[in-house]
Order: C-alpha cells, then structure tokens, then sequence
C-alpha cells in the first residue's frame, strides 16, 4: 500500500471520530460517544506512532548512542495516558447519568453505527492488502473498529425492541473499563521499557542455568536484560570461568554463550569473561 493511502485512511479515521463524537451527543448515546472517542485517540495514536517511526529510524549519534527506536513509546505513552483520562471522565458521566436518564434517539444510532460499518469497512479492505508492521497494527485496528460498530449496531436495534435505554449506560461503562484498562496496560508496558525492566519474554533465570551448565563456567558475576524498543534486546553479561581455559576454548565458550541468548532476540551483547584467578587478587 502507498504511504499517501495510509495516511487517507488514517486521517480519514480521526475526521470520522470527531463525526461520530458528534453523532454520540446528537442521540444522547453515551456508548457512542465513548467508542468514537476511542475510535479517534486509536487513529491519532496510529498518526502519532507512524511518524515517530520515521525519527526511530535515524542512526545513533553522539546524543542517543542507542539511536532513536524508543521515540514510538513516546506516542504509545502519550495517547494512552489521554485515553486513561477520557475513560475516568467517561465513567463519571455514566454514574451521573444512572441517576439522571435521557431518551435516546434509537433511529440515529442506527444510522450512525450503519455508516461506522461503512466508513470502517472501507478502510479495513484498502488496508487489507498490508505489507508491513505499521500496516498490519492499522489493519488490525480497524478489524477491531467494525467488529465495535457491528455491536453498537446490534445495542441499538436492541433498545429499538425492548425499549430498554439503560442498556446504552451498561454498554458504554464497559467501554470506558475496556478503554482504561487498556490504556493502563499500554502505559505500564511503555513505562517497563523505559526503566529497562527485564524483556517479558526473557527468562532470565533460565538463561542463566543453561550459561551455568557450560563448559569452564564457575559463576555469574553479573547479567543485565533489557529492550530498546520492546523489538530488540540488549545484555551485558559477566562471568567467571576455570583458569584451565585456554584461547581457543575461550573463542568457543563465548560463541556458545552468544548461541543460548541468540534465542532471546538479543540484537547486541557484551560478554565479559573474568579468569579464576582474578578474584584471588
């Protein structure tokens, strides 16, 4: 898919929202609301992290050795951290809304919800066609939207049947705990990253048994995991081996070390080596 189709489909998103958002007040649907408004940090997240992918891609320099790849978090952070704020809000107008209920106009959230499926669906056919990772999160994304639109579609001739509106306050505190409890995931995800917490799928305790059980190694001295980008992996690992070591084993111990880490996607490593006798000094 071209770049110029992708960015369509994204701000086409984000305009559709803010048509949606509007759409929620027009028929005092608070589920619409509450999913449009989703719908619209979801696409501007999209926006967000397509450009700063962009940043992520420049070369280390003297400023960011490490280069450039956490700038995504920053969006990832960001977006969720105003989503987290929307569902708090969201809840609270819900509560007040329990205690003081309005008449929906049904009609128009069918129709809403009817041209959701159509503007969604469009985008997730253009989209179907994706070729790599930011596409495929985009693709993805909209799946998602339809599959949202399809059940507010179905809320709405519900409530037209049993005339039951209380259902549109059930449905959309569901949304606001959907949005927030999603949002908190990102956040802590995106936190984990930047404190160089140890990678989720690294298990750094049995990295260290397998290192342990080599050949001539004696000890760990140190180890320490983390992720650039929650894509690539980084460790610095220090360890202590028998001063019975010669070169030509130690070429081999070290490959072998890189061989039982190289499973953990690790994309850069420094291993250092310290002799038995070293300690004793």
């Amino acid at each position: 898919m071209e770049k110029e189709d992708l960015k369509f489909i994204i701000f086409l998103n984000i305009g559709f929202s803010l048509f949606e958002i509007v759409g929620g007040f027009l028929t005092g649907s608070i589920a619409i609301s509450s999913y449009a408004i989703h719908d619209f940090f979801n696409a501007l997240s999209i926006a967000l992290s397509s450009f700063l992918n962009k940043i992520s891609l420049n070369e280390p320099d003297k400023k960011y050795t490490f280069g450039y790849k956490r700038f995504t978090l920053l969006g990832t952070i960001f977006t969720s951290g105003i989503l987290f704020t929307c569902a708090v809000l969201i809840l609270f107008y819900v509560v007040l809304k329990f205690f003081n209920p309005i008449r929906l106009n049904v009609i128009g959230m069918i129709i809403f919800a009817l041209i959701g499926i159509i503007i969604n669906g469009y985008a997730m056919i253009q989209m179907s066609k994706e070729v790599n990772k930011d596409e495929k999160k985009v693709n993805w994304s909209i799946v998602c939207d339809v599959m949202g639109w399809v059940l507010l579609l179905i809320l709405a001739l519900v409530i037209k049947i049993t005339n039951i509106f209380l259902l549109d306050l059930i449905v959309s505190l569901f949304i606001a705990l959907f949005i927030g409890g999603r949002s908190i995931r990102q956040i802590i995800k995106g936190v984990d990253v930047i404190m160089n917490a140890t990678p989720t799928d690294f298990d750094l305790d049995e990295i260290k048994l397998e290192i342990s059980r080599l050949p001539f190694i004696l000890d760990i001295l140190d180890i320490h995991v983390w992720s650039i980008d929650e894509q690539e992996n980084y460790l610095l690992l220090k360890v202590k081996v028998s001063k019975n070591v010669t070169r030509k084993n130690y070429s081999h111990l070290k490959k072998q070390i890189e061989e039982k880490i190289g499973v953990y996607r690790v994309h850069h490593s420094n291993i250092e080596i310290e002799y038995e006798e070293s300690s004793s000094n």
